[in-house]
């Protein structure tokens, strides 16, 4: 624990990931992996140190520079965060439907409906939908933007084991078909040895 009584989340930690590789984050609940994936994914900001992503310095960006960030990154959550008003291919849309884009969003989103297996599913509700369907447009919707880095916190955590598997499948088929580069905190060996990369942390190193 650090002088005054803080504790810190993630403490000294120095890494490289290549692009477009898979990199599996380990550890005990606590050890620091889903703190590490929001510093990355600029959710939480650094007190200290630096965090260099295509070149960009994330603790220099001003708040418009961070939002600007996020948008060219994905996130997927363990819990889904679908919103349940919403059809999925409207979950899809949702985190670019303020903005404007380059791409037709309905179309791009039936795409990426299509890549994860439920083009057939556009129209229903996350109530009506399973588990692993739910985190599959989840993971549609995190690649909305087209975004070369995937952030997955515990993606699988809330699946059973015939869907989580078919859930790292489909990362991994996003790193290679898309040359996107993927970071997976997991508490699952197995995720970690299809990673190309596996890393470990505990109460907030690498260990």
């Amino acid at each position: 624990m650090p002088d005054g009584g803080r504790l810190a989340a993630v403490d000294g930690v120095s890494l490289e990931i290549a692009a477009g590789t898979a990199v599996s984050l380990t550890g005990p609940s606590g050890s620091g992996k889903s703190t590490l994936l929001h510093l990355i994914g600029a959710i939480e900001r650094l007190d200290s140190g630096s965090i260099m992503v295509a070149g960009q310095d994330l603790g220099k960006l001003s708040r418009n520079g961070l939002a600007d960030y996020r948008r060219t990154i994905g996130f997927v959550f363990q819990r889904f965060h679908l919103l349940p008003a919403l059809t999925a291919l409207d979950n899809v849309i949702a985190p670019v439907l303020p903005f404007r884009t380059g791409f037709d969003k309905r179309e791009r989103a039936r795409e990426l409906l299509k890549v994860v297996g439920l083009e057939d599913r556009c129209d229903a509700l996350p109530s009506h939908l399973s588990g692993g369907q739910q985190q599959r447009v989840a993971i549609a919707r995190a690649l909305i933007n087209r975004p070369r880095l995937l952030l997955a916190d515990e993606p699988t955590g809330n699946l059973d084991s015939r869907n989580g598997a078919a859930i790292v499948d489909l990362l991994l088929t996003l790193r290679d078909e898309h040359e996107a580069t993927v970071v997976i905190a997991t508490h699952d060996p197995g995720i970690a040895e299809r990673c190309d990369a596996a890393l470990r942390m505990r109460d907030g190193r690498l260990s």
